[in-house]
Order: structure tokens, then sequence, then C-alpha cells
């Protein structure tokens, strides 16, 4: 937007962003409370996912965590909109760390999902913090306005709705996993999940918050320009991508053997499967571009 470092249009993204983030909370609550009512009745197969009991909880957890995240500052959207990519990083980095040390000192006491609930909540608002007292930018407050939450939902409802189909598409193969496997085949799954994204995420963030942002810019104020920089971003981004999934094609089954016992040997075959989504790493630079 224009209108990106107004303090009038910060605020009213940041209040509507809490807005969002407790209704989500409130439905992810919902379904938990749904889930607790379906396992008492026994209304689902014992060897379900989602007939876990400790799953209702689990979900009430995630709503609490996105509801926390909902406060973070506007300043983190002002870092990447002005390619300030490095302070956000690291203070990213040292979440993470913290993140990871939480899930240890739980991890002493409990051996147990609880381990990662843990170590999200202690991330997310560790996180939600820092971006209010680290980060240079606008002090965000409560206030809201009804013009620029309309010029807001003007360009946003396409981001919106991108959002809300890329986030089914990710996340569908786990919805419907979850009612089809066992637990156990979930948890091998999910390792074959981890180490894709652990590839995926960073051209994730080099196409999100490095090219969105520069060609936003470029869009902005120097448009004839777009195409020739939209390549000089794209053909690189394409090599490497192509590159990183022949390579985990070719040693995922290895890798998982070296990172883990026989159990997730399975995992390997999974991570081979999921190399593949690499090859559409270009593709988000086309939606960057529109």
């Amino acid at each position: 937007s224009p209108r990106g470092s107004n303090p009038l249009f910060l605020n009213t993204v940041w209040v509507t962003r809490i807005g969002i983030t407790a209704i989500t909370a409130t439905l992810i609550v919902l379904v938990a409370v749904a889930f607790w009512i379906i396992q008492a009745n026994n209304w689902l197969p014992p060897g379900s996912t989602y007939a876990a009991r400790d799953l209702p909880i689990v979900l009430a957890c995630a709503g609490l965590t996105a509801f926390i995240g909902g406060f973070e500052s506007t300043k983190a959207l002002e870092a990447s909109r002005h390619l300030s990519i490095g302070l956000l990083t690291r203070m990213q980095l040292g979440t993470q760390i913290v993140g990871l040390g939480a899930m240890l000192v739980a991890a002493m006491f409990t051996r147990s999902i609880w381990v990662l609930i843990v170590g999200q909540i202690a991330t997310t608002a560790l996180a939600t913090i820092l971006t209010h007292l680290v980060l240079p930018g606008h002090r965000n407050r409560f206030q809201w306005d009804r013009r620029e939450f309309k010029e807001m939902l003007g360009f946003g409802k396409w981001i919106l709705a991108s959002s809300v189909t890329g986030f089914l598409a990710s996340s569908l193969d786990k919805a419907v996993l979850g009612a089809l496997v066992s637990p156990a085949t979930l948890g091998t799954y999910w390792i074959a999940l981890l180490l894709y994204g652990a590839v995926d995420q960073v051209f994730s963030k080099l196409s999100n918050d490095v090219s969105l942002s520069a060609l936003s810019e470029v869009a902005r104020e120097r448009r004839a320009d777009l195409a020739r920089v939209f390549y000089k971003f794209h053909t690189p981004l394409a090599c490497v991508a192509y590159g990183c999934a022949a390579a985990l094609w070719f040693s995922a089954p290895c890798l998982v053997r070296f990172l883990y016992d026989s159990r997730y040997e399975d995992a390997g075959w999974m991570l081979q499967v999921l190399s593949v989504g690499l090859l559409g790493v270009p593709s988000r630079m086309h939606s960057a571009r529109l």
C-alpha cells in the first residue's frame, strides 16, 4: 500500500489482525471442544490420530498461540517492507533458540507432546514481545479507522484468498492423514515434512520477505523496471530450487537413515515425494509479481 507507513493505517492493520486472530482462536477452541465430545462418545476409530486423548488440549493451546501471535507489532511488517531483513532475521533466530531451550527444559520433566506445545508458545510469545521492544518503527496503539480498513480490505482481500487457498493446499494432507493413519505413521510423515520444510522455508523467506518487498518498492517507484528486476530474482532462484529438488530426491533415504533409526525409514521415500514440491518455488515469484 502507498500508505503502508502511515501510523493510522498501521494501527488499523494491527487492531484488525488482533480481531482476526481472536476469532480464529475461538474457532479452534470450539473445534477442540467438538473433538472432546466426539471422543467422549467414542465416535472415532480407536487407531485414528483424531482419537488421541491429548488432541483437544493440543488444539486449545494452538488457539492460544495464534491469539498471542496476533499482537505482533506491525514493526515486523515495516522491516520487511523496507528490506531491513538483518535485524528481523537475528530476532527470529534468537526466538527460535529460546524456544528450543524451553523445549529442552520441558523434556527434562515430561516426554510428551507438551514439549512441542511449550516450545511453540514460548517462541511465539517472545517473538511478539520483541517486535514491540527491539524493532524500529511505529509504536502501535489501539486505533481503528473505517476508511483505512476499506483500503486495506480492497487490496488485501486477494492476499487473504491466496493465503487461505495456500493454507488449505499445504494442510489438507495432514488433515486427511490424521483420519486415515495411526499417530505413529503420521509422526513419520511429520519427520519427512520437517526435513522438507527446512529447505522450503529458506525459499519462502527469499520469496516473501525479500523479493516481494523489493518488487513492491519497484512497482511503486519505477514500474517500468519491474520485469527486469523480476527476472533478476527469478532466474537464480529457479536454478537453485531445481537443484535442491534434485539433490533432496537422491539423498532423502540416506539422510533419513543418517539422522534416525530404522523405525523411521519410511520417512525417506516420503521426503522424496515431498521434494517435488520445490519445483513450484519459482511460481511464488509470479505471485509476487502479480
